[in-house]
């Protein structure tokens, strides 16, 4: 409880939800880009006193949940979830529509995020695992077209997106803790990423993420 009242207290995205709930979240455009886009340029990470907060912060987290891990006869394991911006080829041709000013795409890095939590943990030594190329390979493989594992007008995972990192994601573990996750969990996965979308999730719902459209799960 005293983690999650620091948290609450210090951490930047709490203080943002904060703000939303209390009416004051202007939906900051800064540099031609929406706010979300700076945490890929290393130069506005590198100087913005909030941006330095917030990577501070979710570091000493980290490592606090690492100790009470240990202490707990455990283990943590910190899984790196690509965003939206990651999985692109081309940054400004993806999502150039959503900049006032596409100049500033040209500072970005998709991969500065995931990089610098590595070298950061790396240098804690907790395991740390990127699926970045797992998906990258799927797409590319099935050559999925927007808004790939996403939807269009929330850049959360879908359905599909859903499944393909889940599947990286038990291929990985059972690889690196075999005495936790069993073969057949990597069987699992390795079924899951050999169909195609059409095959796991319908061609219906593939339709529909494409057109943005409502669907319907069954369950």
């Amino acid at each position: 409880m005293a983690r999650k009242a620091f948290l609450k207290a210090n951490c930047v995205t709490c203080r943002a939800i904060k703000q939303v709930f209390d009416g004051g979240y202007k939906g900051a455009v800064e540099g031609g880009l929406p706010a979300y886009f700076r945490n890929y340029d290393p130069e506005f990470a590198a100087t913005d006193k909030d941006m330095g907060t917030a990577w501070s912060t979710t570091l000493d987290a980290i490592s606090g949940l690492a100790q009470d891990a240990q202490a707990a006869g455990s283990k943590l394991v910190v899984v790196h979830i690509p965003s939206h911006i990651e999985l692109t080829d081309d940054i400004k041709r993806d999502f150039g529509h959503r900049a006032i000013d596409t100049a500033g795409f040209a500072k970005l890095q998709p991969s500065y995020v995931r990089n610098r939590l590595q070298s950061n943990l790396d240098a804690l030594g907790i395991e740390y695992i990127d699926l970045k190329a797992v998906m990258m390979q799927y797409r590319d493989r099935f050559a999925l077209g927007a808004p790939m594992f996403t939807f269009s007008c929330d850049k959360h995972f879908n359905p599909l997106g859903h499944l393909v990192f889940s599947a990286g994601l038990a291929i990985e573990l059972a690889k690196r803790h075999p005495d936790v996750f069993p073969a057949q969990a990597a069987e699992q996965g390795r079924a899951i990423l050999e169909s195609s979308p059409e095959q796991l999730v319908g061609k219906d719902m593939m339709d529909a993420l494409a057109q943005g459209r409502p669907f319907r799960t069954q369950r």
